[in-house]
């Protein structure tokens, strides 16, 4: 036995490996020409390589490959050959079947020198291995396996490259109240069914055409053939799991707030992940297990975004502005007051209230932008009298999140006393769902608003729930009657018969009655027969800037025609 040539081949068997090749067909390729050398010397006729990675975080199926080679056209028969097995790392085997030449029988040195051999194609194929382990590294969640967030955008390339979106769907999914499992059985627990759970969905797909990524938490995103979309949908949306607690085992079913987006030639991967994700947040929004990708929802959502994150901007720009609209006294067409509304001017457009107020109220913004209102009309209030004209009484709304404020009261008295300010010049309006929120803050806003003398009023009566609690509970100063009332509500025998026995209560209260939303001669008639007072309106005004309200200050008449 040539020794010297055994070690050469060695030297050689391990060097010609490449040392960066993940791939172990690859690899043994490049092995294979030194294997047969060794095998010429070594008097091996045939070979048969089993190469297996068991299933583990970075393999959730394992590796399976099969070599066989047949270095000899005459082999020994079966009772001559070596088995031997090979196992590296815990997750790696190497099973090798080898026959001598017909008429050899190996001696122990040559047995030897065959072990060595296939130990170094253990090491060659485990290093092959690590490196596919550590290149799935960044694209791997560590707790299932699963591809995360950045494993989306690298596995699709492969997808892309040979399918069109078109064949397929988008599913993004969030475990409906997974916090609860989480709270219940604790952190080891929910931890274990989240793996089973990701698990069960790998092993639904196909690795080779599809794709799932635990993005975070319990949210996951799947890119599914449509022709098992449905299947797969019934499949997260009532699952099963059972994993052990405290030595008992407890199953859990598991629903999921599921959003879809079917693919078009157009789309990648990316797209359908964005656009599934909005869909499943709206699913979770409305209570509705499954929604479908709709583009005008997500068209209305990011404009809502963008008015979202340029409101604070606005606001310091000073952008947002009141503007005022009249209060008429019914009996002489005096100017009684006005209300400030808040109208946002930017790039020469006006963007409407029904545009930015909802969006401050969604993100905590409001109360930061109701009082912006109240300092800009304080502003103007104090600039008209340095200016010698005597201001009318100026409404501001108030939101109903703004009496979650602690600080509201301080707040709106601050503003009141740096521009030196008599609180019979303000009047602070709320909404009915203020009452129903927060009655202890309400009551004691309405108290100290009076202690300065300002005014309160209950806004956009009848519109609520709790409207006549509140005109009994609290001490309001006037209520606005919703257009409602006036817009085909008082047309009809119990319309007419509510708006008058309304009114009547309210006159009764020795509370001002304004009528809102007045446009026509036929709801200016109604306002006269409840004996309204009061009226706000396009009859008699649209909401003035303020160099045009200075001006109605100076003449401070309407032309009133009675019925």
């Amino acid at each position: 036995m040539k020794t010297s040539e055994i070690l050469s081949e060695l030297k050689d068997l391990v060097l010609s490996g490449d040392l960066k090749e993940p791939d172990v067909n690859i690899l043994y390729s490049e092995l294979r020409p030194h294997l047969t050398a060794l095998a010429g010397l070594l008097h091996i006729a045939s070979a048969h390589l089993v190469y297996d990675v068991e299933p583990y975080t970075y393999e959730l199926h394992g590796r399976h490959a099969v070599f066989d080679e047949k270095f000899s056209d005459e082999a020994a028969p079966e009772e001559y050959g070596i088995e031997l097995r090979k196992d590296n790392l815990g997750h790696i085997s190497l099973n090798c079947r080898m026959l001598p030449v017909a008429g050899w029988e190996w001696t122990e040195d040559e047995r030897h020198w065959i072990a060595v051999v296939s130990r170094l194609v253990l090491m060659e194929f485990s290093r092959a291995n690590m490196i596919r382990m550590r290149n799935k590294v960044p694209y791997t969640d560590p707790a299932t396996g699963l591809a995360n967030s950045a494993g989306i955008a690298h596995y699709a390339k492969d997808i892309e490259a040979v399918h069109s979106m078109k064949r397929y769907t988008g599913c993004y999914f969030n475990i409906k109240n997974f916090s609860y499992i989480s709270r219940q059985y604790g952190i080891s627990f929910s931890d274990a069914v989240i793996c089973s759970y990701a698990h069960r969905i790998y092993d639904f797909l196909d690795p080779e055409t599809e794709l799932v990524s635990r993005v975070a938490g319990d949210n996951f995103f799947a890119l599914v053939q449509n022709f098992h979309i449905d299947d797969f949908v019934r499949f997260i949306s009532d699952m099963k799991i059972t994993e052990e607690h405290k030595g008992l085992p407890i199953t859990v079913n598991l629903g999921a707030w599921v959003g879809l987006c079917p693919g078009t030639k157009l789309d990648r991967v990316i797209d359908l992940l964005d656009k599934s994700s909005f869909a499943s947040d709206q699913a979770k929004k409305s209570r509705m297990s499954i929604v479908t990708f709709d583009q005008d929802d997500m068209d209305d959502a990011m404009y809502e975004k963008q008015i979202s994150e340029m409101i604070p901007d606005a606001i310091k720009q000073k952008e947002i502005i009141p503007f005022y609209q009249p209060k008429v006294l019914l009996d002489d067409g005096s100017l009684y007051g006005c209300e400030a509304l808040s109208r946002w001017l930017h790039d020469g457009l006006v963007i409407p209230p029904s545009d930015f107020i909802p969006v401050a109220e969604n993100n905590g913004l409001i109360t930061r932008l109701d009082l912006h209102i109240l300092e800009c009309v304080c502003r103007d209030i104090r600039g008209w009298l340095d200016q010698g004209l005597e201001p009318v009484r100026v409404s501001v709304n108030y939101s109903q999140k703004d009496f979650y404020s602690p600080t509201l009261i301080k707040d709106t008295l601050d503003i009141l006393h740096r521009y030196e300010l008599d609180g019979k010049y303000l009047e602070i309006e709320i909404t009915e769902s203020s009452f129903q929120r927060k009655y202890e803050a309400l009551d004691d806003f309405v108290r100290a608003m009076h202690e300065n003398g300002l005014k309160v009023s209950l806004d956009d009566f009848g519109t609520g729930y709790s409207s006549l609690n509140m005109i009994k509970r609290l001490d309001l100063d006037s209520v606005k009657l919703d257009r409602s009332f006036f817009d085909g509500l008082g047309s009809d025998g119990k319309g007419s018969v509510i708006l008058h026995s309304v009114a009547a209560m309210i006159n009764g209260l020795n509370t001002v009655t304004v009528a809102e939303g007045i446009e026509t001669d036929d709801q200016l008639k109604m306002v006269y027969d409840i004996g309204g007072r009061v009226v706000q309106g396009f009859y008699f005004d649209r909401p003035l800037v303020h160099d045009q309200f200075t001006e109605r200050l100076k003449s401070r008449r309407y032309a009133v025609k009675k019925p």
